[in-house]
């Protein structure tokens, strides 16, 4: 685990951060590399339903990394573990079932322990030396909340980039829309418009886009 929860390049739910940080963080990174006569390859990855689908388990293990135990501990995973719901339409209601993963959208610790989910994910990012770099600053990804972002000046340290997300994501059973994650290319006209901007993930792909929407 990282020394750092929550680690700087993590925008959401944290105080003094939010969209507009993480998106001038993001613009400013790119106008730099531009300005230099460099290009930025950034995709925009769809964690698809991101909190309905944290492993528990993994959760629970990560906790106890960070040095949570004892009593606290055991609250948290009598919280999850004991969890139950059931669905009501007009006048039917379903049998009560047990709820096996997700940290539960509007809960208090909910947000709190997304991010320490996804924590460490920047962390294995910095490690590859892939992304952005501007002077003693490391950029190689921007996460608000469920929405992350990667950044680098090549079309292979992206690729690095996204193999370790890909990595992360199939050790801590996260789920990444390919179909739905976007690649754009900021960069001064030379690099424009050529056709083999194509991206692996996994077994899907990533092609280019003209626009991305960013909440």
């Amino acid at each position: 685990m990282g020394t750092v929860m929550p680690h700087p390049l993590l925008f959401g739910f944290v105080k003094e951060h939010g969209s507009i940080p993480a998106i001038y963080t993001s613009k400013e990174s790119i106008d730099f590399y531009n300005e230099h006569n460099s290009p930025v390859f950034a995709i925009f990855l769809d964690n698809e339903k991101a909190f309905d689908r944290i492993w528990q388990d993994g959760l629970l293990y990560n906790l106890m990394n960070i040095g949570i135990k004892g009593k606290m501990w055991r609250i948290i995973y009598l919280w999850y573990k004991t969890a139950t719901a059931h669905v009501q339409y007009k006048t039917i209601t379903s049998k009560v079932f047990k709820i096996e993963q997700g940290v539960g959208q509007g809960r208090v610790m909910s947000a709190w322990l997304f991010s320490l989910f996804i924590n460490d994910l920047i962390y294995q990012l910095i490690e590859s030396k892939s992304g952005l770099i501007i002077e003693h600053l490391h950029i190689p990804c921007v996460l608000l909340a469920d929405d992350t972002t990667l950044l680098s000046s090549s079309k292979n340290g992206l690729q690095i980039l996204l193999n370790i997300v890909y990595e992360y994501a199939q050790r801590w059973r996260l789920k990444y829309n390919a179909l739905k994650s976007k690649f754009l290319l900021f960069s001064p006209k030379k690099y424009m418009h050529k056709p083999d901007y194509v991206f692996s993930f996994g077994d899907a792909t990533i092609v280019m886009n003209a626009t991305v929407p960013y909440a």
